[in-house]
């Protein structure tokens, strides 16, 4: 039975939350842990403690009305509660402080888990699983807001609680022992029902995680700068706000159609346990008038049968602890299902790295998406040289920025072979060949951080080279945006930060000085996908003519749809469906007419009708 959801992936299907939290902290600081399980336990036996010296009070007060007079056992008796009270408080804070302490150090681990679980398959096309995403947005927010800190501490409070009143039911064993399971049974049902209740209601609250993620993303989009421009233009505040609120109904409802009895079997596990309490009560007072029970006996078990009433009281303590104990586990589960999709970093049946000096050939390669119904590269094969720029073109949707990624090691081909001087990829360790890569992609990253930092990530691993750095922004043309800014190259690249936003252009000459710069420190294969799509005709010829300098003698792949670029590319390869439909230099493409002279023509004539100069 699950405590919060019942998904099948078995992020709440844990019984126990509070050992789940313990477990890792134990994990990240084990005497610190451990230590924190001890203080619990002694909190714990503390009540029953209580409940045996009040016990005792009553005992001797009622003797010392007889005497009439209070003996020197009445004074210890309440100096020992007097210390128990003590106690209980040293012990609460000390234990809560511990749980803060371990709290942190088990939100840190979970960040470092969940990067390096991110980070560790070479390929990226397990990243882009729906359960994937799922699981990462669980553990950022989505199954609630509460930490490893709110959760350890949460299970402090609770534990001590309920521990103790289970311990307490020990003293009904020398009264009774057949009262032991009259007691348990109701009220560790009640306990557990009594919980799910409190927490379906939240989740009852927020919808399925399913409708969750959709409704948070709709909500976050009013957010962001890019879609607060088409909201307002568009006038999309009311579709927004509609969507939005149509996605958290229907996780709503689900919620509610899924958990429906709940309520009624946690209002019949209350009943009994208020029966089985008020038979306990009626049964000590019957023995306490029959002179079967003591004064000072009485006064114990009344005790331990309060306690256990209000331990089956509900807080937030209880979501917090179920939230924290499913974000740890659902850090489990991407772990295992990421780790399933690693490569083997090193071992004795991979083959060195290829230096790139020779070839680069695909065969007969095959790929096609996850889900998607027909491969998108169909028994593609070229060779590029090694030391010579090439050139990739072709219509949308012909497989161009695919071979990118299976170049590159992020995707692995279905069929076929990638041979890097004549060495299979596949028996290459992927994470040493994408240091060997250096790459300026479509979907650039745009980090906020200085522009400097932004330009030397491209070699993360090496000591920066401030000369590397400022040819590769010459040859990127970034050096004189970099002089403009606010604090030169110091200049965090976010207004979130202190710093600046770039336009889409400039971000691209980041991104290709980045790439650049990767280069120079020893990366063999340059790949360029669109490098000048953001750049106007001018700063795009400015570009090119930089390129040809810089990469000059080097390995180069370009990808674009820009024929100004493409045609000073030693060999120029057509796509088209998935397959090489023609290739060979500018000049021999343009006189066999084909699919390339086509596309050449109609991009030239588009730009003379754009340009009054041009054949002026």
């Amino acid at each position: 039975m699950s405590w919060f959801t019942g998904r099948a992936d078995g992020v709440f299907t844990a019984r126990a939350p509070g050992l789940t939290l313990l477990a890792a902290a134990v994990r990240v600081a084990p005497l610190p842990g451990v230590t924190l399980a001890v203080l619990v336990g002694l909190a714990a036996l503390l009540p029953t403690a209580l409940a045996v010296f009040s016990g005792k009070l009553v005992a001797a007060l009622a003797g010392a009305r007889a005497d009439g007079q209070l003996g020197g056992q009445t004074l210890r008796i309440v100096v020992v509660i007097s210390l128990i009270f003590l106690m209980q408080q040293v012990l609460s804070s000390v234990s809560l402080l511990m749980a803060e302490y371990l709290g942190r150090r088990v939100n840190r681990d979970v960040r470092a888990r969940v990067i390096d679980a991110l980070a560790a398959p070479a390929t990226t096309t397990r990243l882009e699983n729906a359960e994937v995403r799922g699981l990462v947005h669980d553990i950022n927010g989505g199954l609630g807001a509460a930490t490893a800190l709110e959760a350890l501490t949460g299970f402090v409070s609770v534990a001590v609680l309920r521990l103790g009143s289970l311990a307490g039911v020990l003293l009904l064993v020398p009264y009774r022992w057949w009262t032991v399971p009259l007691v348990i049974g109701p009220y560790l049902v009640a306990m557990t029902m009594t919980a799910r209740v409190y927490q379906i209601g939240l989740q009852a609250s927020e919808g399925n995680p399913a409708s969750g993620r959709r409704a948070r993303y709709l909500q976050e989009l009013a957010a962001t700068s890019v879609a607060a421009k088409d909201i307002r233009i568009f006038g999309l505040t009311d579709w927004l706000r509609a969507a939005q609120y149509r996605e958290w109904l229907n996780g709503v409802l689900q919620a509610r159609r899924e958990r429906s009895g709940v309520v009624g079997v946690s209002l019949l596990s209350g009943g009994l346990v208020f029966v089985s309490q008020l038979l306990l009560l009626l049964l000590i007072c019957r023995d306490l008038r029959s002179g079967a029970l003591s004064a000072g006996n009485f006064t114990a078990l009344v005790v331990v049968i309060i306690g256990l009433a209000s331990a089956l009281g509900v807080s937030s303590d209880l979501v917090s602890i179920s939230v924290g104990a499913a974000k740890i586990r659902a850090v489990r589960r991407l772990e295992g299902v990421l780790a399933q999709a690693s490569e083997p970093a090193s071992g004795p049946g991979l083959a060195p790295v290829p230096a790139l000096e020779h070839s680069v050939v695909f065969e007969d390669v095959w790929f096609t998406y996850p889900q998607a119904r027909a491969p998108v590269l169909r028994g593609l094969s070229f060779t590029m040289t090694a030391g010579r720029p090439a050139a990739l073109v072709g219509v949308n949707g012909a497989g161009k920025s695919t071979v990118i990624k299976l170049l590159t090691g992020l995707y692995r081909p279905q069929q076929g072979r990638i041979l890097i001087d004549g060495v299979d990829l596949t028996d290459v360790d992927p994470a040493a060949w994408q240091r060997r890569c250096a790459m300026l992609s479509q979907t650039w990253i745009r980090w906020g951080l200085s522009i400097r930092d932004n330009v030397l990530w491209g070699a993360p691993d090496r000591e920066p080279d401030p000369d590397a750095l400022a040819a590769a922004a010459r040859a990127a043309h970034l050096d004189q945006i970099a002089e403009r800014l606010p604090q030169g190259w110091d200049t965090p690249l976010s207004r979130e930060f202190g710093g600046v936003d770039l336009s889409g252009g400039q971000w691209q000459r980041v991104g290709l000085a980045r790439a650049l710069y990767a280069r120079s420190q020893g990366a063999r294969l340059l790949v360029m996908d669109e490098p000048t799509s953001a750049l106007d005709v001018q700063g795009e010829a400015d570009i090119n003519d930089s390129l040809l300098q810089a990469t000059a003698g080097q390995t180069v792949l370009l990808v674009s749809h820009r024929f100004a670029g493409v045609r000073h590319a030693a060999q120029i390869m057509v796509l088209a469906d998935g397959r090489l439909a023609e290739h060979g230099d500018h000049e021999s493409l343009m006189r066999a007419g084909g699919l390339y002279a086509r596309m050449f023509q109609t991009q030239a004539e588009r730009y003379a009708e754009e340009s009054p100069t041009v054949g002026n």
